[in-house]
C-alpha cells in the first residue's frame, strides 16, 4: 500500500480526537471545539466553551458525542502518618 506526500494539517495539538471523516481538536487560544475536515481540508468551530481541557478530549467513532475533562477544583492535603513501616 502506497500513499502521498505528507502534508502538515495541523501543528501543537494537545487535545484531540480522530474519526473517519476528520479531526476534532480543542483550540486553546479561542477556547473552542473545532472540527477538521479531510474532504473539504476546512476547519469548522463546534462549540465554545468557557474553560479548557485538563488533559483530554474524546470523540465517538461516529462523531455524534465529544468528551472533554475540566478540573473544577483542584485541592491537595499533607498528612503525617505516625509509625509508618515501608
Amino acid at each position: 500500500m502506497e500513499g502521498g506526500e505528507e502534508t502538515l494539517v495541523l501543528n501543537k495539538l494537545a487535545a484531540w480526537g480522530l474519526t473517519g471523516e476528520g479531526i476534532y481538536f480543542y483550540n486553546y487560544a479561542a477556547n473552542t471545539v473545532e472540527f477538521y475536515s479531510f474532504a473539504t481540508h476546512r476547519i469548522t468551530q463546534i462549540a465554545k466553551t468557557e474553560k479548557p481541557p485538563y488533559r483530554s478530549l474524546a470523540v465517538s467513532p461516529d462523531g455524534r458525542w465529544i468528551l472533554l475533562d475540566q478540573v473544577d477544583l483542584n485541592t491537595g492535603k499533607i498528612m503525617v502518618v505516625e509509625n509508618f513501616r515501608w
